[in-house]
């Protein structure tokens, strides 16, 4: 069950239920079902090049507890996808790959 606060600062609870949950080296998918929106906390670390998609769309994740992910789904059916794409990384290759593209023409 899913716990979250409505305006009016009572509790409500949905029923929600998580299916189909896939995770390789840089991505988890799964499907999401609630009867209302619904805060998902993934027992993932939280790093910044995490990127969610909710059907397709992308969305931004969160940290919960300090160190998990978060996620906010609307109420029904959904496709959930989340990718990690190491910025560090991306950007070391294109300095790498600049480099040594100025080494070849000086050389």
């Amino acid at each position: 069950y899913t716990l979250l606060s409505n305006p009016e600062n009572a509790k409500t609870y949905f029923k929600s239920e998580i299916q189909n949950y896939s995770q390789n080296n840089n991505e988890i998918t799964f499907n999401s079902k609630s009867e209302g929106e619904s805060l998902i906390v993934v027992s993932e670390q939280f790093y910044p090049g995490w990127r969610l998609f909710i059907d397709g769309n992308e969305s931004k994740p969160f940290p919960v507890d300090f160190s998990l992910i978060g996620l906010k789904t609307p109420e029904g059916n959904h496709q959930i996808k989340l990718t990690y794409e190491m910025r560090s990384l991306k950007y070391g290759t294109y300095f790498s790959l600049g480099s040594l593209a100025l080494l070849i023409i000086f050389l």
